[in-house]
């Protein structure tokens, strides 16, 4: 009877052992659904939390330590613009910049070979005041968002007008989804619209169609731009991405904008929860300024959903700090921009590429070396456009086969 009784034992303990064996749960192996059970788990170096089905990542330390497994490539350097905001591609690799402060199109070749150049300063057809965003389609058509009339052109492949028609205000950079619906993001938020998004995606009406982010609300004005400014990409997907300006998050939605993950990583300083005023001299003049620590810049999305978030390593001195001044008519209406330029040097240590997986789970840090506003990836090229300083597009290749 002992003999039995050891006998089941060892059997039913065999079995649980049997059962308990398999490999860590990992984001790769959690399914994101309508779940609404809260649930909690250590990943290698992040944190994960499932809650009312939508996964946070708390990273704690890069999975890649101090060695990077891919590394940039300086191709080249080009381009003679004024204020460079955003880029785009089309399907023969031909390279288009919104030189905003030329108020034009500026179109080159795959080698970086000057190839022509589309509109002027107006309000006109194929005119521009202040550009925001450039994005082209398959035909080779240009999506141009103007900041300062809150409209959105699309041209031809040869640079005239098909259409345009308005969009909310403040209007950034542009993308398009697959289905041919636009992407757009707010740059500066100068008052409270009616609707909740932090972007918005757009038929080819113009019509809003539906948003994704949600603004948090301030009664202090410079919280409000400044708490609620983000960049934003897309994947091969048609999943959206944003990266908070001020703040330790980065979102992933649906195309439909439903939040699906939210990730954080560890930083080098400590985030702003206010905004306080600090008076510059700034030439023959003083000048009031809000100060805060700052996080990303902008982010896109590589060809294996690798997350580039190009993020402050470090704090700018004023020394180093563009100062920006915004010129609004009577109304409000966003008339101009300028920049003051505290430094002339280029090169700076502040700016760095946090580099996470598809999941979340951060990788590791990429230094750029030189100052740096906006990022594109298209294929294994990744563009930097530095918009205030060398006003130029750096190009550059990714590579994932590391010397030895």
């Amino acid at each position: 009877m002992r003999l039995n009784t050891a006998v089941i034992l060892f059997i039913f303990l065999f079995l649980c052992l049997s059962c308990g064996k398999g490999d860590p749960v990992t984001p790769a192996d959690k399914e994101i659904s309508g779940e609404t059970t809260d649930t909690k788990m250590l990943v290698s170096t992040a944190v994960v939390e499932v809650l009312d089905g939508v996964q946070h990542v708390h990273n704690t330390a890069p999975k890649w330590g101090e060695d990077p497994q891919v590394r940039l490539d300086f191709v080249r350097k080009f381009g003679e613009f004024y204020k460079p905001f955003d880029l785009a591609l089309d399907a023969n690799g031909n390279v288009y910049v919104a030189d905003s402060g030329n108020h034009r199109i500026q179109k080159y070749s795959p080698d970086g070979e000057f190839i022509a150049s589309y509109g002027k300063k107006g309000q006109g057809p194929g005119e521009f005041q202040i550009m925001g965003g450039v994005a082209v389609d398959n035909e080779g058509q240009m999506y141009v968002t103007d900041r300062s009339t809150n409209r959105l052109k699309v041209l031809s492949a040869d640079g005239n007008e098909i259409k345009n028609f308005a969009t909310m205000k403040i209007t950034g950079e542009i993308a398009l989804m697959s289905s041919g619906e636009s992407v757009l993001t707010r740059g500066l938020f100068f008052s409270q619209e009616s609707f909740p998004g932090l972007i918005q995606i757009v038929g080819n009406d113009g019509k809003i169609l539906r948003t994704a982010g949600t603004q948090e609300l301030y009664e202090d004005w410079d919280c409000y731009r400044y708490f609620n400014r983000t960049s934003f990409a897309i994947d091969k997907e048609d999943n959206l991405y944003l990266a908070f300006a001020t703040r330790n998050k980065i979102e992933k939605y649906t195309p439909e904008g439903t939040l699906v993950m939210t990730v954080d990583r560890p930083l080098n300083y400590e985030i702003s929860n206010k905004i306080e005023k600090v008076k510059r001299q700034v030439g023959p003049r003083q000048i009031e300024l809000p100060h805060l620590n700052f996080v990303s810049k902008s982010l896109a999305i590589d060809e294996e959903d690798r997350i580039w978030v190009l993020s402050f390593e470090r704090q700018l001195t004023f020394e180093e700090l563009p100062v920006k001044i915004h010129f609004a008519d009577e109304g409000g209406q966003l008339e101009a921009t300028d920049t003051l330029k505290t430094s002339e040097d280029s090169q700076t240590d502040a700016f760095v590429f946090h580099v996470f997986d598809k999941h979340g789970e951060f990788l590791g840090k990429i230094p750029v070396g030189h100052f740096a506003d906006n990022v594109k990836i298209f294929g294994d090229r990744l563009y930097i456009l530095e918009k205030d300083n060398e006003m130029c597009v750096y190009e550059y290749r990714i590579l994932e086969d590391l010397p030895k």
